[in-house]
Protein backbone atom coordinates (compact mmCIF):
# COMPACT_ATOMS: atom_id res chain seq x y z
CA UNK A 1 0.00 0.00 0.00
CA UNK A 2 3.00 2.35 -0.51
CA UNK A 3 2.89 2.42 3.34
CA UNK A 4 -0.19 4.10 3.58
CA UNK A 5 -1.90 3.83 7.41
CA UNK A 6 -5.11 2.89 8.02
CA UNK A 7 -8.03 0.30 6.77
CA UNK A 8 -8.53 -1.20 3.74
CA UNK A 9 -10.83 -3.75 1.72
CA UNK A 10 -10.18 -6.87 -0.01
CA UNK A 11 -11.84 -7.55 -2.91
CA UNK A 12 -12.25 -11.39 -3.76
CA UNK A 13 -13.84 -12.81 -7.18
CA UNK A 14 -14.61 -16.12 -7.78
CA UNK A 15 -17.18 -15.93 -10.93
CA UNK A 16 -19.58 -17.80 -8.70
CA UNK A 17 -17.76 -20.96 -8.62
CA UNK A 18 -17.36 -22.83 -5.23
CA UNK A 19 -14.05 -23.87 -4.26
CA UNK A 20 -13.44 -27.54 -5.25
CA UNK A 21 -10.94 -28.06 -2.63
CA UNK A 22 -11.57 -25.48 0.46
CA UNK A 23 -8.79 -24.68 2.86
CA UNK A 24 -9.75 -25.54 6.59
CA UNK A 25 -8.40 -22.76 8.69
CA UNK A 26 -8.10 -25.19 11.79
CA UNK A 27 -5.70 -28.33 12.17
CA UNK A 28 -3.50 -26.40 9.76
CA UNK A 29 -0.88 -28.40 11.59
CA UNK A 30 -0.43 -30.38 15.06
CA UNK A 31 1.31 -29.53 18.34
CA UNK A 32 2.02 -32.73 20.36
CA UNK A 33 3.16 -32.69 23.93
CA UNK A 34 6.93 -33.86 24.03
CA UNK A 35 7.74 -37.03 26.18
CA UNK A 36 8.90 -36.05 30.01
CA UNK A 37 6.62 -32.80 29.79
CA UNK A 38 4.18 -31.42 32.21
CA UNK A 39 0.41 -31.22 31.61
CA UNK A 40 -1.14 -28.01 32.79
CA UNK A 41 -4.27 -30.20 33.97
CA UNK A 42 -7.12 -27.63 32.57
CA UNK A 43 -10.31 -28.26 31.49
CA UNK A 44 -11.06 -27.34 27.72
CA UNK A 45 -13.15 -23.80 27.97
CA UNK A 46 -16.50 -23.52 27.25
CA UNK A 47 -19.31 -20.90 26.50
CA UNK A 48 -18.71 -18.37 29.34
CA UNK A 49 -15.88 -19.99 30.92
CA UNK A 50 -14.33 -18.97 34.06
CA UNK A 51 -10.52 -20.20 34.47
CA UNK A 52 -9.82 -21.25 37.77
CA UNK A 53 -6.60 -23.71 36.85
CA UNK A 54 -4.04 -20.90 35.67
CA UNK A 55 -5.95 -17.66 34.30
CA UNK A 56 -3.40 -16.02 36.36
CA UNK A 57 -4.43 -11.62 36.64
CA UNK A 58 -7.93 -12.30 34.83
CA UNK A 59 -8.78 -14.74 37.53
CA UNK A 60 -10.37 -14.14 41.55
CA UNK A 61 -8.60 -15.17 43.33
CA UNK A 62 -5.51 -15.04 41.68
CA UNK A 63 -3.85 -18.05 40.33
CA UNK A 64 -0.98 -19.39 38.33
CA UNK A 65 0.33 -22.68 37.20
CA UNK A 66 4.28 -23.47 38.58
CA UNK A 67 7.27 -24.38 36.38
CA UNK A 68 10.46 -24.57 37.08
CA UNK A 69 13.39 -23.96 34.87
CA UNK A 70 14.37 -26.98 32.68
CA UNK A 71 11.30 -28.02 32.25
CA UNK A 72 8.45 -28.30 29.82
CA UNK A 73 4.68 -27.76 30.36
CA UNK A 74 1.65 -28.56 27.75
CA UNK A 75 -1.42 -26.93 27.64
CA UNK A 76 -4.47 -26.00 25.47
CA UNK A 77 -6.23 -22.93 24.75
CA UNK A 78 -9.13 -21.76 22.51
CA UNK A 79 -11.79 -18.77 22.08
CA UNK A 80 -15.18 -18.70 23.06
CA UNK A 81 -18.37 -16.80 23.50
CA UNK A 82 -17.96 -14.67 27.07
CA UNK A 83 -21.81 -12.82 27.76
CA UNK A 84 -22.32 -10.55 24.69
CA UNK A 85 -18.58 -10.54 23.59
CA UNK A 86 -15.54 -13.06 23.00
CA UNK A 87 -13.10 -14.37 25.50
CA UNK A 88 -9.79 -16.42 25.34
CA UNK A 89 -8.22 -18.62 27.61
CA UNK A 90 -5.14 -17.29 28.99
CA UNK A 91 -2.46 -19.68 30.99
CA UNK A 92 -0.05 -18.66 33.39
CA UNK A 93 2.98 -19.60 34.93
CA UNK A 94 5.06 -18.46 37.99
CA UNK A 95 8.26 -19.48 38.63
CA UNK A 96 11.04 -18.28 40.93
CA UNK A 97 15.34 -17.78 40.23
CA UNK A 98 17.87 -17.95 43.13
CA UNK A 99 20.30 -16.90 40.55
CA UNK A 100 20.59 -13.90 38.23
CA UNK A 101 19.73 -15.68 34.86
CA UNK A 102 19.82 -15.61 31.25
CA UNK A 103 15.68 -16.48 31.04
CA UNK A 104 14.53 -18.36 27.57
CA UNK A 105 10.89 -19.11 26.66
CA UNK A 106 10.21 -21.00 23.75
CA UNK A 107 6.83 -21.63 22.75
CA UNK A 108 4.81 -23.59 19.76
CA UNK A 109 1.36 -23.72 19.37
CA UNK A 110 -1.10 -24.76 16.31
CA UNK A 111 -2.32 -21.87 16.68
CA UNK A 112 -1.82 -18.21 16.79
CA UNK A 113 -0.19 -17.70 19.55
CA UNK A 114 1.75 -14.80 21.81
CA UNK A 115 3.27 -14.91 25.15
CA UNK A 116 5.38 -13.25 27.57
CA UNK A 117 7.77 -13.05 30.11
CA UNK A 118 6.02 -10.72 33.02
CA UNK A 119 6.71 -9.62 36.85
CA UNK A 120 4.90 -11.96 39.32
CA UNK A 121 2.09 -8.61 40.31
CA UNK A 122 -1.53 -7.90 38.59
CA UNK A 123 -2.69 -3.78 38.30
CA UNK A 124 -0.15 -1.08 37.99
CA UNK A 125 2.43 -3.89 39.24
CA UNK A 126 2.42 -5.70 35.83
CA UNK A 127 4.82 -5.35 33.39
CA UNK A 128 6.42 -7.24 30.34
CA UNK A 129 10.52 -8.27 30.24
CA UNK A 130 9.96 -9.57 27.09
CA UNK A 131 7.30 -10.90 24.45
CA UNK A 132 6.85 -12.61 21.30
CA UNK A 133 4.58 -13.48 18.82
CA UNK A 134 4.27 -16.15 16.28
CA UNK A 135 2.10 -18.28 13.68
CA UNK A 136 0.85 -21.34 13.69
CA UNK A 137 3.87 -24.77 14.39
CA UNK A 138 6.38 -21.40 14.51
CA UNK A 139 8.69 -21.48 17.93
CA UNK A 140 8.00 -18.46 19.43
CA UNK A 141 11.39 -17.46 21.70
CA UNK A 142 11.49 -14.61 24.11
CA UNK A 143 14.51 -13.57 26.06
CA UNK A 144 15.22 -11.39 29.14
CA UNK A 145 18.16 -11.43 31.73
CA UNK A 146 16.90 -11.39 34.97
CA UNK A 147 17.83 -10.57 38.57
CA UNK A 148 16.63 -13.14 41.16
CA UNK A 149 13.15 -13.25 42.16
CA UNK A 150 9.64 -13.99 41.56
CA UNK A 151 8.34 -14.16 37.75
CA UNK A 152 5.28 -15.61 35.47
CA UNK A 153 4.78 -16.54 31.83
CA UNK A 154 1.26 -15.62 30.02
CA UNK A 155 0.11 -17.74 26.72
CA UNK A 156 -2.80 -17.11 24.88
CA UNK A 157 -3.84 -16.69 21.21
CA UNK A 158 -3.54 -13.55 19.24
CA UNK A 159 -7.17 -13.05 19.09
CA UNK A 160 -10.38 -13.83 20.49
CA UNK A 161 -11.70 -15.49 17.35
CA UNK A 162 -10.74 -18.91 15.18
CA UNK A 163 -8.82 -21.47 18.15
CA UNK A 164 -11.40 -24.27 19.37
CA UNK A 165 -11.31 -24.99 22.50
CA UNK A 166 -9.63 -27.68 24.03
CA UNK A 167 -8.27 -28.96 21.00
CA UNK A 168 -5.81 -26.37 19.77
CA UNK A 169 -2.81 -27.33 21.52
CA UNK A 170 0.38 -25.50 22.85
CA UNK A 171 3.89 -26.58 24.62
CA UNK A 172 6.39 -24.27 26.12
CA UNK A 173 10.12 -24.78 27.96
CA UNK A 174 11.60 -22.71 30.16
CA UNK A 175 15.67 -22.33 30.27
CA UNK A 176 17.98 -20.27 32.52
CA UNK A 177 21.64 -19.68 32.19
CA UNK A 178 23.52 -18.10 35.27
CA UNK A 179 25.44 -14.59 34.16
CA UNK A 180 29.06 -14.11 35.40
CA UNK A 181 27.44 -11.64 37.83
CA UNK A 182 26.47 -14.77 40.47
CA UNK A 183 29.25 -15.66 43.21
CA UNK A 184 29.39 -17.74 46.09
CA UNK A 185 27.48 -16.98 49.03
CA UNK A 186 27.74 -18.24 52.27
CA UNK A 187 24.83 -18.30 54.79
CA UNK A 188 26.41 -19.90 57.37
CA UNK A 189 29.81 -21.51 58.05
CA UNK A 190 28.20 -24.80 56.00
CA UNK A 191 25.96 -23.63 53.71
CA UNK A 192 26.80 -22.00 50.66
CA UNK A 193 24.17 -20.78 47.17
CA UNK A 194 25.43 -18.94 44.18
CA UNK A 195 23.61 -15.67 43.76
CA UNK A 196 24.27 -11.91 43.05
CA UNK A 197 26.13 -9.72 45.81
CA UNK A 198 22.78 -8.26 45.84
CA UNK A 199 20.71 -11.27 46.53
CA UNK A 200 23.65 -12.65 48.73
CA UNK A 201 22.81 -9.33 51.05
CA UNK A 202 19.07 -9.79 51.05
CA UNK A 203 19.75 -13.27 52.64
CA UNK A 204 22.30 -12.13 55.24
CA UNK A 205 25.13 -13.93 53.82
CA UNK A 206 28.65 -13.34 52.88
CA UNK A 207 29.30 -13.06 49.34
CA UNK A 208 33.19 -13.67 48.36
CA UNK A 209 32.95 -12.67 44.34
CA UNK A 210 31.75 -12.93 41.25
CA UNK A 211 32.28 -16.02 39.09
CA UNK A 212 33.07 -17.60 42.11
CA UNK A 213 31.61 -21.14 42.54
CA UNK A 214 30.69 -22.60 46.25
CA UNK A 215 33.37 -25.32 45.58
CA UNK A 216 36.19 -22.69 45.44
CA UNK A 217 35.30 -21.33 48.73
CA UNK A 218 34.96 -22.51 52.55
CA UNK A 219 32.70 -21.08 54.53
CA UNK A 220 34.07 -21.64 57.42
CA UNK A 221 36.85 -18.95 56.21
CA UNK A 222 34.38 -16.05 56.11
CA UNK A 223 32.17 -14.19 57.91
CA UNK A 224 28.90 -13.71 56.76
CA UNK A 225 27.94 -11.08 58.98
Amino acid sequence: MNGAEGQFEIMVDDDGMPCAEPVSCTGACLVSCPQGAIDEAEPGCVTNYVDQTNGGCGANPVVYGSILPGQTVCGTSGTFALGGGRGRDVDWFAFSLEQECDVTWTVRADFLVETFILTDECGLGLFSYAEGRGNGCQNVVVQATLEPGDYTLLVQPQFFYGVDCGFDAWHGTLDCVPTANNGACCLDLTTCVETTALHCAELGGGFGQAGQSCAEIMCASMNPC
